[in-house]
């Protein structure tokens, strides 16, 4: 027999790690020992905590918490949750702990719970509450204590060994968590506002935030006894200490009941809740929407002085409580009215943390949420473009052509360009600011590391999780408590994956990894640098968008055709304008395409070597959506400035409502116009408003069953030459008075009053009777549109004054 004993040893495989969890192999005749016992123990426990883990850290169900200022104590529901190194946290029936049983004034965890944050060694009391969370921790309490013989022989015990361990939780008092580190975005604001500060001024443009805060308006009216307008209406900001403001407004001869109308209105998204004139109170549900004033005309000559202290608070969020104390003087000189008004004082404070305020400081971390908002616009402009300079590190295919690859990374530095410009008013294009794209791109880099999770760790050494949050005087008394402050709950990847598919969204693993893939292969793409064009390839180098073209080169400034088009120039625009109509062309149909244009409008960006073209005249003309004769001039409005818009566009219409069609001259003569215009005005279209306003086609149809227009070719292309004379006519007046806009200073903005301008009207009424037969429209027909359109505006003010 033999007795040597039986080696059954295999080698580690090849290549194994080092590490790993142990567990014990059994065998026939093998002696069990206590480590032997504990390891097995030991490897399902580690095997359950590492996937409670992976589930993540807080309340899985239950857990809820009350607290009972009256008895002072805390009742925990029953309820099962995970600590952040994976420890089962189970209550099984309602617990009730006393306020005692969890503050002791006279521990270490007390005293260290009321020292400073930060300061651990400060031992000096606070002066006010302090804040705490309540955490459900995982214990383990031993049981089952039993005699410990080590010896068979021996006649007495050696000791005491407990025979078993209960796994539970308690209840205790820890600091709030810390916030949480600087994410990709905070660390990318705070470079670049950094790098801000290190420019020089010509490389910035203003700061967004100086127009920031409140802001109140200061306006003037004046009425007759009858209501009707004797002045209008003048509107003027005044928003800081010191600043003073006057309101002049000429008004005509009036009666003794006629009377003025001033007062202060809040800026946009802030209402008076509360107000005084020279020391009394006004109610408040006249005052929320603006203090206003109506004096006699008599008593405003003879002079007026007012105190008026306002307080202005924000209609939706959390900002500051302004006081603004005005004072105000009223009176006639040989201009017209005068009002002035001048910020005697401000005082600002903070507004008390209301139920909103709980829901905007949760929905965002670390940086000011505006600045998170452009980053990521800014992101997702710039990626977008510069993604398609780069090619995945497994991509297939041929390499794309040189000149592709330089159009494509033109438009991609030309977007990158306006984004930093329109975003954080950076001008890239300066070699001190060039290092802020440098930023952009280190921004990819973090966001693709940050895509590799790194497992959840325990922070400040607790285990266990968070049921809610309190205030604790220093004598140690609970004041309040809030059970959703600091809460945790687990979120299982099944039940995100089942409500997302009830709205058609993939998986969030799926969206993640495609996600990640485009960012790691943005930061890899090359950098996009503004391209330099010869003249004699500039012409082949354009792009189409929405129906125009950009064409790329100094070579588009001084062509006279393109691609058998005759090309008008239309003058240079600003790079903000040039995003308008780009944005507009591709995101609203209007029906303008160079497929079937004659001609197109060259609009250069200046200094950018980049030229707009659009669509100007067509053989069959565009019909415009119906019902909206704003839409149809919409292209035209938008070189106006913003506040010239809405004047224009009045008096746009009332032109199309005037101009017969009739009178309109088309671009070829055909002996089908006559019988259309006389058989469209008997069918109610008789003005260029009614045909643009109805359509080619639909106007067409109404009046099909006229004998003079039975050819149907023939008819169709006189209905193409009467719209298009329509649109013409229009459009080109529309421009002519935004250009006539466009010229005026910044200081002198054009209002509805300039529209009788004898230039402004002099150069519509040249760009219309363009279109109109004979000697074309008289001056006075452009005066009179130009004083109904004024006297629309003043309309529209009664309007707001009666609704107000």
């Amino acid at each position: 027999m033999n007795m040597n004993p039986r080696h059954d040893f295999k080698p580690c495989v090849p290549g194994a790690f080092r590490g790993g969890i142990a567990r014990t192999e059994f065998f026939d005749g093998m002696v069990l020992t206590e480590a032997d016992m504990k390891r097995e123990q030991s490897y399902w426990q580690l095997k359950r905590r590492l996937t409670n883990r992976a589930l993540g850290q807080g309340v899985v169900w239950g857990l809820g918490v009350e607290w009972d200022a009256k008895g002072r104590c805390f009742t925990v529901r029953p309820g099962y949750g995970l600590s952040c190194c994976g420890d089962d946290l189970v209550v099984e029936c309602p617990e009730c702990i006393r306020e005692c049983d969890i503050i002791d004034v006279c521990s270490e965890d007390f005293r260290k719970l009321l020292a400073k944050r930060g300061d651990p060694c400060n031992c000096d009391p606070p002066d006010g509450p302090v804040d705490a969370c309540l955490l459900l921790e995982y214990v383990e309490c031993p049981e089952d204590p039993r005699q410990v013989y080590e010896d068979p022989c021996a006649e007495h015990p050696r000791g005491c060994r407990y025979g078993a361990v209960r796994e539970t939780v308690r209840l205790r008092l820890v600091p709030p968590p810390p916030c949480p580190p600087p994410g990709p975005i905070d660390r990318f604001c705070a470079r670049i506002e950094e790098i801000r500060k290190s420019l020089p001024a010509n490389v910035q443009m203003p700061d967004m935030s100086s127009a920031a805060g409140p802001r109140v308006s200061l306006s003037l009216s004046a009425f007759a006894a009858d209501r009707t307008a004797l002045g209008g209406h003048a509107t003027t900001l005044v928003s800081e200490k010191g600043d003073t403001a006057q309101v002049i407004q000429p008004i005509s001869a009036g009666g003794t009941d006629d009377t003025v109308r001033y007062g202060i209105e809040p800026g946009p998204g802030y209402v008076f809740a509360s107000a005084s004139r020279n020391g009394a109170p006004l109610p408040v549900g006249d005052i929320m929407m603006g203090v206003m004033r109506s004096e006699k005309v008599e008593d405003f000559k003879k002079g007026i002085t007012a105190e008026i202290v306002v307080q202005m608070v924000p209609l939706f969020g959390s900002g500051p409580v302004r006081m603004v104390h005005y004072q105000l003087k009223g009176n006639v000189d040989n201009v017209g009215f005068v009002l002035k008004a001048e910020v005697v004082a401000i005082e600002d404070s903070e507004r008390r943390r209301d139920c909103l305020s709980l829901l905007t400081e949760s929905l965002c971390e670390g940086a000011d949420w505006s600045c998170k908002l452009r980053t990521l616009v800014l992101a997702v402009l710039c990626g977008w473009f510069r993604g398609q300079l780069g090619t995945p590190e497994c991509g297939d295919g041929p390499e794309p052509k040189p000149e592709i690859v330089a159009a494509q990374s033109a438009v991609a530095w030309l977007v990158c360009w306006l984004a930093w410009q329109l975003l954080f008013r950076i001008d890239i294009s300066k070699d001190q600011a060039a290092k802020v794209e440098n930023c952009l791109r280190m921004l990819f880099e973090e966001w693709c590391c940050g895509f590799h999770y790194k497992g959840p760790s325990c922070k400040c050494n607790v285990h266990g999780i968070v049921l809610g949050a309190m205030k604790i005087s220093p004598r140690g008394k609970v004041i309040c408590f809030d059970e959703w402050a600091y809460r945790r709950y687990v979120l299982t990847g099944p039940l995100i994956t089942h409500w997302g598919a009830q709205f058609g969204l993939p998986p969030l693993d799926v969206s993640a990894t495609r996600l990640a893939s485009w960012i790691c292969c943005i930061a890899k793409a090359p950098m996009p640098h503004r391209a330099e064009f010869m003249a004699g390839d500039a012409l082949s180098t354009f792009l189409p968008v929405g129906g125009a073209a950009i064409g790329l080169g100094e070579g588009f400034a001084n062509a006279a055709t393109w691609r058998g088009l005759t090309v008008e120039d239309r003058g240079s625009i600003g790079p903000m304008e040039f995003v308008g109509r780009v944005l507009q062309r591709l995101l609203v149909d209007d029906g303008d395409q160079i497929a079937t244009a004659t001609a197109v409008g060259r609009r250069r960006v200046n200094g950018l070597g980049i030229n707009l073209l659009e669509p100007s005249s067509f053989s069959f003309s565009p019909q415009p959506p119906q019902g909206n004769l704003h839409q149809f001039f919409m292209t035209e409005l938008m070189a106006a400035p913003i506040a010239a818009r809405a004047p224009i566009a009045d008096f746009a219409e009332k032109l199309a409502a005037s101009i017969p069609l009739a009178k309109l001259k088309t671009a070829a003569d055909t002996p089908v116009v006559e019988p259309l215009v006389k058989a469209l005005d008997q069918a109610g279209i008789s003005t260029a408003a009614d045909l643009l306003a109805i359509g080619s086609e639909p106007a067409l149809a109404r009046v099909r069953d006229v004998e003079a227009l039975s050819d149907k070719v023939a008819s169709a292309r006189a209905m193409a030459l009467v719209f298009g004379a329509a649109a013409g006519s229009v459009k080109d007046g529309t421009t002519a008075a935004a250009a006539a806009a466009a010229k005026r200073a910044a200081d002198d903005p054009f209002i509805r009053a300039d529209l009788a301008d004898a230039a402004t009207l002099g150069a519509i009424r040249s760009a219309v009777n363009g279109h109109i037969a004979g000697r074309g429209m008289t001056a006075a027909e452009f005066r009179e549109i130009a004083g109904r359109t004024i006297d629309s505006g003043v309309d529209h003010g009664r309007a707001a004054g009666r609704r107000r």
